[in-house]
């Protein structure tokens, strides 16, 4: 198991967050140690030179959201436990190894040997094995995460999402398909929600070659492209990630041409949080047994549907 997932994995407790408006700043960061006690979204941890170990002590939170027609009732429970991590120093290379079955130690770079306190990268692809650090394939989508370990404070920064081209996207493929398709009488895409928001490799290249796309102007939320004497606008806008006490994943897509735009919202909760505990939000959540289960906002269909007939 990768230790990135094991803060999730084990009590979906701990805040990995991303999105282009969310990430905290030096000074946020900063202020989440105060007397010794750090605020969301840092965790409280102990440091023991000693022994060589760094507890998390961490918050469990468990939600639940009945429903009864419109009435919509909500109650948390939250509990706390500690995780404890062994750590090594190999030079300047940091080596953490959290007590359990099946967890890889993590290689983080960027401190002093003998010195926690400092801003550690997380080097994706690399392992300690026997006493050596060893380097694996990796795929171009692992993140390059960042620990902020102060004497009583842990702050992790996810950039799974804010360190990439969102316009290389399999979904700017799929949008490529849904508008040029009908010049070439060919329809290849079938796909949803988060499936879509991934890294598209080759994908975007080669459906670019196939409709012919020169692209005018580009930023990696953005981009204006031609083909078959159109021109279209791509936009993409309110991407957050964030696995603190449940899966959750937003982003929105807004592709205007002529005049004209069609506009998606993708929208996932795996648990239902007391801000999303309301009627308004009875049309995305799935209920069981009176029980709201998650939230799950996606208009993908529609969108497609919009996106074939935008160039007409």
């Amino acid at each position: 198991m990768h230790l990135r997932h094991l803060f999730f994995i084990t009590s979906t407790f701990l805040f990995f967050a991303c999105g282009e408006s969310e990430t905290p700043t030096n000074a946020e960061k900063k202020n989440a140690e105060v007397a010794g006690t750090c605020t969301d979204p840092s965790i409280n941890i102990t440091i023991d030179d000693v022994q060589s170990t760094m507890t998390a002590h961490l918050l469990n939170t468990r939600n639940e959201c009945s429903v009864d027609g419109d009435v919509f009732t909500f109650t948390g429970e939250k509990r706390e436990r500690d995780l404890v991590f062994d750590y090594q120093f190999v030079g300047d290379t940091l080596i953490l190894a959290a007590r359990g079955e099946g967890y890889q130690e993590i290689v983080l770079v960027g401190g002093k040997n003998g010195n926690l306190s400092a801003r550690w990268k997380v080097l994706p692809g690399y392992r300690f094995i026997n006493g050596s650090i060893v380097k694996e394939e990796v795929s171009s989508d692992t993140p390059n995460d960042y620990y902020d370990i102060s004497e009583s404070c842990l702050f992790i920064k996810d950039n799974s999402l804010s360190n990439w081209d969102y316009t290389e996207s399999r979904l700017t493929a799929w949008i490529y398909d849904n508008l040029f398709s009908r010049y070439k009488f060919i329809h290849s895409s079938n796909a949803y929600g988060d499936e879509l928001f991934t890294r598209g490799g080759d994908l975007v290249a080669s459906v670019k070659e196939e409709y012919g796309i020169t692209v005018l102007e580009k930023t990696r939320t953005s981009e204006t492209i031609t083909a078959f004497g159109q021109t279209v606008s791509i936009r993409y806008d309110n991407i957050q990630s964030d696995t603190r006490y449940y899966i959750f994943r937003s982003y929105d897509a807004t592709v205007e041409a002529n005049g004209n735009s069609c506009n998606y919202t993708y929208l996932y909760m795996s648990e239902v949080p007391e801000e999303a505990c309301k009627a308004e939000y009875k049309d995305y959540i799935e209920v069981k047994d009176n029980k709201a289960v998650r939230v799950n906002r996606d208009n993908t269909e529609s969108f497609a549907q919009c996106l074939l007939g935008l160039l007409e």
